[in-house]
């Protein structure tokens, strides 16, 4: 699942952190496990971007920021280490 930072960035609070949610769902997290304390991590990742690494989900499922965008997948070894320009 890939998502446009930018389009993220300028929607209300409430409304990004629900397509946040969905978009972790959708990536394989399971919806019962997946708690505010997640949620808030992903937003952190799209409003408060200062280079930090991945955001671990339950089911295995990570997010990363590269390239204005944001990757939710399988957890695993970053790719290739590329930093937000």
């Amino acid at each position: 699942m890939v998502v446009d930072v930018r389009v993220l960035a300028g929607a209300l609070d409430a409304v990004r952190r629900r397509a946040l949610r969905l978009a972790a769902v959708q990536a394989g997290c399971p919806a019962g496990s997946l708690h505010r304390v997640h949620v808030l991590a992903l937003d952190a990742l799209v409003v408060d971007w200062h280079g930090q690494g991945p955001v671990d989900l339950p089911g295995g499922v990570a997010a990363r920021r590269a390239c204005g965008r944001l990757f939710l997948g399988p957890a695993g070894p970053e790719h290739d280490g590329r930093q937000e320009r």
